[in-house]
């Protein structure tokens, strides 16, 4: 039996870490209601460490969140080395309060073990739930970081490609980008001077013209010639207004003078008197001037010139509408301001003019497919009678006679130059213009603005995990070391047999 029972003590005692606590009250080494004396404990505890020196290895102690039964012991083990706190007086007691203090919280711990108790408890809310809770925390950090890092680089290169984009948009519209507005507007009165160049232009058409008219006359009658007659009014006149295209006859304004004219006009009518020097003495005699009086006036000195500004008629039509005229003059009045834009620039003709330049365009187009075609042996006899000037024509000179016809109807009809009509006949289309090729910058600063607030929010979550890291590390510490000490002491109780405390406290 002996025997058996040396075996016995021999034989390792294993205790699950969670059930440790019921383990310690079921076997009667802790009392059931444990938890209030912890408390009071722990009051003495707080007051305690207050009074406590300034010396490093206190400081090392004090910065631990709950003090346990081991850290007691040392800081009495501290406090005994010290020359103040460890003098003792004639009966071999402590004559310091403060050693005294801890000496009591000593044996608050020791009876009836109340420091396993505490100890385990913990054990359990350390591996149950402090470390998890670190671990979750630090893993979110760094999914925070990951997504920040792909959400910011997302964002500035969307933001790129937008003011790339922005960039590409001013481009086109011939513009840098600094002042749309401004530029815009700029470019918009320019464009009389666009259209002169693309006028010139068009002059050189003359030859390009005749050969499509005699092409036709000759393959039908000459009633169905067609007669461009824009376009072949701007080869040979320019860009006129429209007023002279219909009259013949220069107006007297332009549309961008009109209203300086208008303001001349009421200046020239103003008739202004002058009353010469009124002297003092003068003042007196008016003054003395009596309603009703008689008054006799010397006109003898006043002459009349002539001031080479015929006497305005005032016509009065059906519709109660009143013209002022003047001799030998065109006014205001009898011009439609939408007649003194150019042809190029009103848009009834400029759309004609371009309907005769894509006829002639459509026209070349054909007779280069048809003069690329060698085995047409229809084609050939057909023009075997025609003049000089068709069948002198190659596909070569055919191509280049298209390429001028192409790069006149691309000028006019560019993306920057209708923006830039639109612009002109209505001031406040500038607006919407700024506004749609600006959308870009303005997204492209979102993204940027997204970028940033993903940047802050990465450094934020990276804050968190560098506090979490070194916590987590000493929480681990503590808890294998208290987890060492437990064993310890409970070994002791039971003739220092070994103790093992089991489950995930050892994967921590």
């Amino acid at each position: 039996f002996e025997l058996k029972m040396a075996k016995v003590s021999e034989l390792p005692i294993d205790i699950h870490y969670n059930k440790l606590l019921d383990w310690l009250i079921d076997r009667r080494h802790c009392d059931l209601k444990w938890a209030s004396v912890v408390r009071d404990i722990r009051e003495k505890v707080t007051t305690a460490t207050t009074n406590l020196p300034d010396s490093p290895e206190f400081k090392i102690l004090k910065e631990v969140p709950d003090l346990s039964y081991f850290h007691v012991l040392k800081i009495v083990e501290n406090l005994k080395q010290s020359e103040a706190d460890g003098a003792k007086n004639i009966f071999g007691q402590y004559s310091s309060q403060r050693i005294k203090d801890w000496l009591e919280v000593k044996k608050l711990y020791e009876k009836r073990n109340v420091y396993l108790a505490e100890a385990a408890q913990i054990l359990m809310r350390n591996v149950n739930f402090e470390i998890p809770a670190l671990k979750r925390q630090i893993a979110k950090s760094q999914q925070i970081q990951q997504e920040c890092d792909k959400k910011e680089s997302d964002y500035e290169k969307n933001a790129k490609l937008l003011k790339e984009k922005y960039l590409e948009e001013c481009q086109k519209l011939g513009i840098k980008g600094e002042d749309p507005k401004q530029e815009l507007l700029q470019l918009a009165q320019e464009l009389p001077d666009t259209l002169s160049k693309i006028a010139n232009e068009v002059r050189n058409l003359k030859p390009v013209v005749e050969y499509y008219q005699a092409f036709v006359k000759f393959n039908g009658s000459a009633e169905n010639v067609p007669s461009l007659s824009i376009l072949t009014y701007v080869i040979q006149n320019g860009n006129t207004s429209v007023y002279e295209w219909k009259t013949g006859q220069k107006p007297q304004v332009s549309i961008l003078e009109l209203p300086l004219v208008q303001s001349n006009l009421t200046s020239e009518v103003d008739l202004e008197i002058d009353w010469g020097d009124i002297s003092e003495a003068d003042d007196k005699q008016i003054e003395q001037i009596e309603l009703g009086a008689d008054l006799e006036i010397d006109i003898s000195g006043i002459t009349v010139e002539d001031t080479g500004i015929s006497e305005p008629t005032v016509v009065k039509d059906d519709n109660n509408t009143i013209t002022v005229e003047a001799e030998g003059k065109t006014t205001i009045d009898e011009v439609d301001p939408s007649e003194l834009l150019t042809l190029l620039e009103a848009t009834s003709t400029k759309d004609s003019f371009l309907d005769d330049m894509c006829e002639l365009q459509s026209f070349l187009a054909q007779r280069k497919q048809e003069k690329g075609r060698q085995e047409d042996i229809v084609q050939m006899n057909q023009l075997e009678d025609s003049p000089k000037e068709l069948t002198m024509e190659t596909e070569h000179t055919l191509a280049e006679m298209k390429s001028s016809v192409d790069s006149i109807i691309n000028g006019l009809t560019s993306a920057k130059n209708m923006k830039l009509f639109l612009i002109r006949s209505s001031p406040t289309y500038v607006d919407r213009v700024v506004d749609s090729i600006q959308l870009h910058l303005r997204q492209a600063n979102k993204s940027t603005s997204a970028a940033l607030k993903c940047s802050a929010r990465r450094d934020e979550a990276l804050r968190t995990q560098r506090t979490a890291e070194p916590c987590l590390s000493k929480t681990k510490a503590h808890t294998k070391e208290l987890q060492r000490q437990v064993a310890i002491e409970i070994s002791k109780l039971y003739s220092d047999r070994v103790v093992n405390i089991m489950g995930e406290i050892n994967q921590i």
